[in-house]
């Protein structure tokens, strides 16, 4: 029995270390992506690192409100109240469809 429970938690703590290394990848495959974007509109990549600032230089380089990351982050609080909380979802969604939709302009590309 107590050799059941020891393989279970190893088992547990190989698929969390799975998971945290995928996340990992891809954590630093935005960091490194946000990092060359700044750089090609002229800002410092460092600036990409810092989790709110690096979404208010992005509405800076883009053109859009800067506080709008702001918002963003208002409405996902606002998602945790039972009724509002779709309302708060979908202005969330809105406000990141328009924010990429207006970097991928700002950057040449087309619909």
């Amino acid at each position: 029995m107590r050799r059941r429970v020891v393989c279970e938690m190893k088992k547990r703590n190989y698929q969390l270390i799975i998971g945290l290394t995928i996340t990992g990848f891809f954590l630093l495959l935005a960091i490194v992506g946000q990092w060359k974007a700044f750089k090609k509109a002229g800002k410092n990549g460092w600036e990409a690192i810092i989790p709110v600032y690096n979404q208010i230089t992005l509405c800076e380089v883009v053109g859009l409100w800067k506080w709008w990351p702001l918002v963003i982050l208002g409405c996902s609080f606002v998602s945790a109240v039972p009724i509002i909380g779709l309302a708060g979802s979908a202005l969330s969604i809105y406000f990141l469809v328009i924010l990429n939709v207006s970097t991928a302009r700002s950057f040449g590309k087309s619909d």
